[in-house]
């Protein structure tokens, strides 16, 4: 048996009765990185060709396809399809952005949650490996054409029930630019959207369209995004906060 959760020796003194099903077993809580979608493109990383969500217009009017894993290898072999900075900005925030610790012991990946344990993993499964953290809190992560990249933690901000998103805010070592990267209830981050742009807008409705998909299949889901930040608006951010 293996633990999914690094808080849980916080929580262990708590326990009181553990139940169990009939046949006797725990009830494991795993989670699997299954399907995400990058601007307008949707990928199923489980499929071994390309899909159509739906052949009815009724119940798919975006005409929602999604890709295989074949297909996603494919674009990140060509840095000049059209989805290739998509696919790679998305994978690589999921393998930056999150407080996972690698036991240099076992070789495993530690999480504070199975949620995060599954989007570092499934990254991973994918080309963009989280390689670990050295001095200076500095997180090393390797790309699919194995160029290492390196990304100094700023402030991590923690995932709780107000915000329900987490962030970092790193300091990218290859271009030198602030950066903020962060994950969370759609609902939420949706809020904190720079809207306006035709192009960002219809971005944003497909995405939608892709995460009601996903939510009628029974997925979790979250919403992810970026943002550069000048050295003037984060040192003021980061004195009044």
């Amino acid at each position: 048996m293996r633990a999914q959760c690094t808080a849980i020796n916080e929580e262990l003194g708590q326990v009181e009765y553990i139940f169990s099903d009939k046949t006797g077993t725990l009830t494991c809580n795993i989670m699997e990185f299954k399907k995400f979608s990058s601007k307008t493109v949707s990928f199923d990383v489980t499929a071994k060709q390309q899909i159509e969500y739906d052949n009815s217009f009724v119940t798919n009017p975006h005409g929602l396809v999604f890709k295989s894993k074949p297909e996603l290898d494919a674009i990140l072999k060509d840095s000049y399809n059209k989805d290739y900075q998509g696919l790679y900005d998305v994978l690589l925030l999921l393998a930056v952005c999150h407080t996972v610790v690698i036991d240099k012991n076992k070789g495993v990946y530690n999480a504070a949650s199975p949620d995060e344990l599954a989007l570092v993993e499934g990254a991973r499964d994918q080309g963009f490996e989280f390689v670990g953290r050295e001095a200076n809190n500095v997180i090393v992560v390797k790309d699919p054409a194995g160029y290492k990249l390196r990304y100094r933690v700023l402030n991590t901000l923690e995932f709780n029930s107000t915000r329900k998103r987490m962030s970092l805010i790193v300091e990218n070592q290859q271009t030198g630019y602030i950066e903020l990267y962060s994950k969370g209830a759609d609902s939420i981050m949706e809020k904190l959207l720079k809207r306006g742009n035709t192009e960002t807008e219809k971005q944003l409705e497909q995405t939608k369209a892709y995460i009601d998909a996903y939510s009628k299949e029974g997925l979790r889901t979250l919403l992810v995004a970026k943002k550069d930040i000048s050295q003037r608006e984060y040192t003021a951010w980061n004195t009044k906060f």
